[in-house]
């Protein structure tokens, strides 16, 4: 090993010497490696695997972008080098260039998907292992790199073949750097579509580290035989399935920062490469980020490469509705505050509703509520309507204090993506898909329990309080987690039906790319029971993509 560094230094400091790029002294270098040696992608690619996004960010940050290929020296005056989706292998010389840079005290942001990945026309064959670039990143910056693919339980040897059907959901670590601070605050989540995992060691000889992403409720296949060849149609891939003997389970970090702290570089290694590329991570919808979480994480990760400047330079997307469900009224200073009439508000002994604050986006409904007293002690808001204007309550929406919530209109129906959150307010938020279609709500109350007593006191607003709609889209549909999902797909819309069949009404007409939870199917799997936060029905499989075998869900219709 020693022997294999020393010829690996003696190799960086001869291609070191012959680099040299005359530029001015002040400007903000950042070198991107491409080329067809590495099958990296290239930020002159505009089409869905180019990084032209990714770049652009950086410029607009103020950097000086160039472009080299792995044979070429990096810059001595580079501040900071990408790479990012390598198809093929790296070799011992491409290790070589990539440590003298970073002895040098630079940053390198490495962007590698999992050993044999599938990629339409070639399998992903970066040979971490083989060019001894895993044993370097281990030792010198606490990033132990894994050989494995992360999946859930109902993905299938089938959907992992195709980026469309492969895909899960991550989350921030909540540890406070400043890469993932935003996804921290909105509890934001990312979408990865096939990635490794990595260990991370927090402090070693000459090194600390931070994970920065995770998932969690998913394994590390460890056997990279489950693709398809793409160059040999009759290899049959080794089906799909965890082996607790051999495979990885639990929390898996997907991306994380190592830090040397003898010569202060630092290596930012992520997992799945699509977080960066055009037609992924930071795909648009008319300009709009479709996946506002990776939008803001590559924000993040640029805002590293450019050394977090004192000025910022994270911008926030005016199309959606940034709101931290979490006590604090900070996110609410565009939102007018209501004052409840004194014949329309019920005070209690101790508690009285002093305003409210409402309104709804595409997918949610938001409440505010000002308390008179801490609301420390409360245990539930009850939400009712009248649907049919006939003066009497029809539909009541419960959501208590851990969560949990209720809907009940004659029967009663439990739901698991609403929020609740106390501190110095009460915020609420509730899915509309279970909520009438309307635009005001009869009546609001909070309910308190009272200290070393069963009694409760119930504050409540009555009228027609009124529901103002805003013009943003939520930031995530939190009903997609932990299960099979299902992206629409469509040359134009793809029909949302009350019942499964093309006899039954429509409910809406979905756009290409909207993701639903699949919560059911009929008996022959033709039709799929989808929800999201706005909508429940179902959807023609053939209109779907789902990242799991339908066949697993259960049969919720027969005719």
């Amino acid at each position: 090993m020693v022997k294999q560094r020393f010829l690996l230094l003696i190799l960086g400091i001869s291609i070191l010497s012959t680099a040299l790029v005359i530029r001015a002294q002040d400007d903000l270098f950042i070198v991107f490696i491409e080329g067809r040696d590495l099958g990296a992608a290239a930020t002159s690619d505009v089409g869905p695997d180019g990084t032209s996004l990714f770049m652009e960010m950086l410029v607009a940050r103020g950097a000086q972008v160039a472009r080299i290929t792995p044979d070429e020296a990096i810059p001595v005056d580079a501040d900071a080098a990408v790479l990012i989706r390598p198809t093929r292998r790296l070799q011992v010389p491409h290790v070589a260039r990539l440590w003298t840079f970073l002895r040098s005290g630079g940053r390198l942001l490495l962007a590698v998907d999992p050993e044999n990945y599938h990629l339409d026309s070639t399998n992903a064959r970066p040979g971490l292992e083989r060019s001894r670039l895993s044993a370097l990143l281990a030792q010198d910056y606490g990033l132990l790199i894994q050989e494995s693919f992360l999946a859930k339980d109902y993905f299938s040897t089938e959907t992992i073949q195709n980026l469309y059907t492969n895909y899960l959901l991550a989350q921030a670590e909540p540890n406070g750097h400043p890469v993932t601070e935003t996804l921290q605050h909105y509890n934001l989540p990312i979408w990865i579509w096939g990635a490794r995992h990595l260990q991370v060691e927090p402090v070693g000889l000459g090194s600390t580290a931070i994970p920065l992403l995770y998932t969690e409720n998913a394994f590390g296949e460890t056997d990279s035989t489950i693709f398809a060849d793409a160059r040999d149609a009759t290899i049959i891939p080794t089906p799909l399935e965890f082996n607790p003997a051999v495979d990885y389970a639990g929390r898996l970090t997907i991306a994380a920062l190592g830090h040397s702290t003898s010569n202060a570089s630092e290596v930012l290694f992520l997992s799945d490469s699509e977080l960066l590329q055009n037609g992924y991570g930071l795909m648009t919808d008319d300009g709009v980020p479709r996946y506002p979480g990776n939008y803001v994480f590559a924000q993040g990760v640029a805002e590293w490469l450019v050394g977090f400047p004192a000025d910022g330079g994270r911008t926030l997307p005016e199309d959606f509705t940034w709101l931290a469900v979490d006590g604090n009224g900070d996110d609410w200073s565009d939102q007018v505050a209501r004052y409840p009439e004194a014949d329309a508000s019920l005070p209690s002994a101790t508690y009285r509703i002093e305003q409210y604050r409402m309104f709804r986006d595409d997918q949610y409904l938001y409440l505010r509520l000002d308390m008179n007293e801490p609301p420390g002690a409360v245990a539930r808001v009850n939400l009712r309507f009248d649907v049919d204007n006939d003066g009497l309550n029809d539909v009541l929406i419960a959501v208590n204090a851990d969560g949990s919530a209720q809907r009940t209109a004659g029967e009663v129906r439990s739901f698991s993506d609403a929020r609740f959150a106390v501190d110095e307010i009460i915020e609420l938020r509730v899915p509309l898909r279970v909520l009438p279609n309307l635009q005001r709500v009869r009546s609001i109350c909070a309910a308190f329990t009272i200290e070393n007593s069963t009694e409760e006191q119930t504050p409540c607003i009555r009228g027609e309080l009124l529901i103002r709609q805003a013009t943003t889209v939520a930031l995530f549909d939190a009903r997609l987690a932990d299960e099979i999902l299902v992206t629409a797909f469509s040359y134009e819309r793809a029909n949302l039906r009350l019942e499964p069949g093309l006899e039954f009404p429509r409910i809406t007409a979905t756009s290409n790319g909207t993701v639903f939870a699949a919560i059911g199917r009929d008996a022959a799997g033709e039709w799929i029971q989808v929800q999201n936060a706005r909508f429940e029905g179902w959807i023609a499989r053939f209109l779907l993509a789902p990242n799991g075998d339908v066949m697993q869900l259960p049969i919720t219709y027969t005719n």
